[in-house]
């Protein structure tokens, strides 16, 4: 169900509640993102937990992005069908039906690539490699600080790495270090936890290269560490993915990027002068990276969101024009990955004109 959106029709005829998305703005910020990596060595190889849409994806492609990212087999499985080839799979897999899956993707993509940091893993996925006579590219995540998956030691690197080498139907061909905790942080912050992060990936890549293990990808990186990275010299590629849309988690941590992303909403509700009722709530906005923020219009504050209602707080003193049942206000997300999970469609304008509709096809595609 395309919602009556076409080509064509001004943006204010859209049915709310809506994601928009700024194409000049986007433009702007994946030049911007191209410019920060030109000449330092570091590719763009962008994650699409954030926009989660094929087209978006083959934007990045074509403005030089060498493949993309996905957190799950699922998004894979979209973006393969969708013609692109070179997939790094972030997440580790394990459980029912899941090795036989990635498996399936290495026999469609010889560009596809997993990431490990288990002997269970490895065992499991070449077992099944073997079997249909495909051999599957590896990288081992290393915990840069982080604190979730990966392991924690040179050492342990080095096991892994040496267990693949040993094993048929798998070979490894890099290393993943995600410097998760490094992103969304003021400058401050990220000047000191990013090159921590990638001295603990450092020792791992010098042992691993002692032992003649060859690595072609040191991937990792983010839109809040990429200007970082692109000076370090440590990675090779960088998994930024919410630069392109943006949010104002990331805004307020200084990433140097536009919000292009908003949500259309509508005043369904005035109850009395100091507060306003809209059609999204939290079914249209997430909350988990702060509370979203309404935009060009002074005095009004989105304070709450329940299933399908928000509530505005409403400054009398401050309004530059009365707010009425039937006005549309503009909302700025918070976690731009979480929102656009929440969504079947993003509408991109320019110039206040809809110039494009793109299905956010791996919306929900979390298995």
């Amino acid at each position: 169900m395309n919602r009556g959106i076409h080509i064509g029709m001004a943006e204010r005829e859209l049915e709310t509640p809506v994601l928009v998305v700024d194409i000049d703005a986007m433009e702007r910020n994946l030049a911007r993102m191209m410019e920060t990596l030109a000449d330092s060595g570091l590719n763009l190889r962008p994650h699409l937990k954030t926009a989660k849409s094929p087209a978006l994806a083959w934007k990045m492609i074509d403005a030089g992005a060498i493949g993309v990212c996905c957190a799950k087999l699922s998004e894979a499985e979209v973006m393969a069908n969708a013609g692109i080839g070179d997939i790094l799979l972030t997440s580790e897999v394990a459980g029912a039906g899941k090795f036989e899956r990635l498996v399936a993707l290495a026999r469609r993509l010889p560009g596809f690539k997993a990431v490990v940091d288990s002997e269970h893993a490895i065992d499991g996925i070449a077992a099944l490699a073997v079997q249909q006579g495909v051999t599957v590219n590896l990288l081992i995540e290393i915990d840069v600080n982080t604190g979730r998956s990966g392991v924690t030691s040179a050492a342990d690197a080095l096991r892994l790495a040496n267990h693949i080498r040993d094993t048929a139907g798998v070979q490894l061909v890099g290393l993943h270090g995600y410097a998760g905790h490094a992103q969304i942080r003021p400058a401050e912050d990220r000047e000191v936890l990013n090159p921590e992060a990638m001295e603990v990936l450092k020792e791992a890549v010098d042992v691993l290269e002692e032992h003649n293990h060859e690595l072609t990808y040191l991937s990792g990186g983010g839109t809040g560490s990429s200007a970082i990275d692109a000076e370090a010299g440590v990675l090779n590629e960088v998994q930024a993915g919410s630069f392109l849309l943006m949010d104002t988690a990331y805004r307020d941590a200084g990433a140097p990027f536009e919000n292009a992303l908003s949500c259309l909403t509508t005043v369904i509700s005035r109850p009395n002068e100091t507060r306003a009722v809209c059609d999204a709530g939290q079914k249209t906005l997430s909350r988990d990276g702060g509370t979203p923020e309404v935009t060009g219009r002074s005095g009004v504050t989105y304070l709450r969101g329940s299933d399908e209602h928000g509530n505005l707080e409403v400054d009398p003193a401050a309004l530059e024009a009365p707010l009425n049942v039937g006005d549309v206000v503009r909302v700025l997300p918070s976690h731009v990955c979480t929102t656009v999970n929440l969504h079947d469609v993003m509408v991109g304008v320019r110039d206040g004109i809809v110039e494009a509709i793109w299905p956010i096809e791996a919306r929900g595609h979390v298995w």
